[in-house]
């Protein structure tokens, strides 16, 4: 097999796919990221939305989010469990 690295999108980390030996992709089995580009993906994925990770904390927290802020709520989710944490600390 061979590795493709597809580029970040919006700043985040960027992917890697397998490469089957004919050159089609193959959906990865999984992506490696190392807790320091988890951490910087955790402080840009509320920035997307125009908020600090603390606003962010306090919107979610306060009022109805958007269907933007809600993906990012869930990204964010997803990252503290892969980091360890609770949620959106």
């Amino acid at each position: 097999m061979l590795i493709k690295t597809v580029e970040g999108v919006n700043g985040l980390a960027p992917l890697v796919w397998d490469l089957q030996k004919d050159g089609r992709e193959v959906v990865p089995r999984s992506v490696s990221r190392s807790n320091s580009i988890l951490k910087l993906d955790r402080e840009r994925i509320p920035a997307r939305v125009g908020l600090s990770l603390e606003e962010f904390r306090f919107a979610v927290e306060s009022r109805p989010l958007t269907p933007d802020e809600w993906r990012a709520r869930e990204e964010l989710e997803e990252i503290q469990f892969l980091i360890g944490g609770c949620r959106l600390c």
